[in-house]
């Protein structure tokens, strides 16, 4: 395995982020290990800093949400989540995670899909395959039909959340109101049938996404 990969471990907890740094790098000779916990993470590293993030799930954060976080911090490192719930899989991976280990998998699957990642390999059973491509065909199908439900605007709104702008962004784009904007995102959500605007984001068409990939 490369020793010149830049990693970095994400946790809130500080004991258990150095105890995997010190058997990451016992395991693999990666010498470039970072540690931090969420709440630092943005004012502590350069986006471009790490080629690998690894996120820990450690009963702060719920595990996609820190994810899609970090995705937005990170937007060119690979990701590998770990301590995932079976159940949890397909969101973890809707999230933006290149990889995965599960809670019930030993340490020795840690190495190899860290590897995996590194080739630009994804590790993963043929039922897990199975499930994946079968969520990504119903989403498909449901953006689809959700896209044909939304007027001009709101899809319009919806691309800018894409983006990563802010309600108060959208409004100075737009040249509308704050409240306005609120109200379409509000009905963009119940349209959706999402709680969240991240949630939305899945939804949006896939050119604008991209492009917000490669502005980050």
């Amino acid at each position: 395995m490369d020793n010149q990969i830049q990693l970095l471990i994400i946790g809130d907890s500080c004991l258990m982020n150095d105890a995997l740094r010190e058997t990451i790098s016992l395991h693999t000779g990666i010498r470039t290990i970072a540690t931090a916990t969420p709440e630092v993470l943005e004012k502590t590293y350069s986006p471009s800093a790490f080629d690998i993030v690894l996120i820990c799930d450690q009963s702060g954060i719920p595990l996609v949400d820190l994810i899609r976080n970090v995705r937005l911090l990170f937007a060119e490192s690979k990701l590998i989540a770990l301590n995932v719930e079976q159940t949890n899989l397909l969101e973890v991976i809707e999230a933006g995670a290149q990889g995965y280990v599960f809670k019930d998998q030993a340490f020795t699957e840690l190495i190899k899909t860290i590897d995996s990642v590194q080739r630009n390999q994804f590790r993963c059973s043929s039922q897990i395959a199975e499930s994946v491509f079968n969520r990504v065909a119903v989403l498909s199908r449901m953006r689809d039909d959700h896209n044909g439900k939304l007027s001009p605007r709101e899809t319009e709104i919806l691309e800018s959340i894409a983006a990563g702008l802010s309600n108060k962004d959208i409004s100075q784009q737009l040249g509308i109101t704050p409240c306005t904007v609120k109200n379409h995102v509000h009905n963009i959500l119940t349209k959706l049938q999402v709680r969240r605007r991240q949630d939305a984001i899945r939804f949006a068409p896939r050119r604008e996404r991209a492009s917000a990939s490669r502005s980050r």
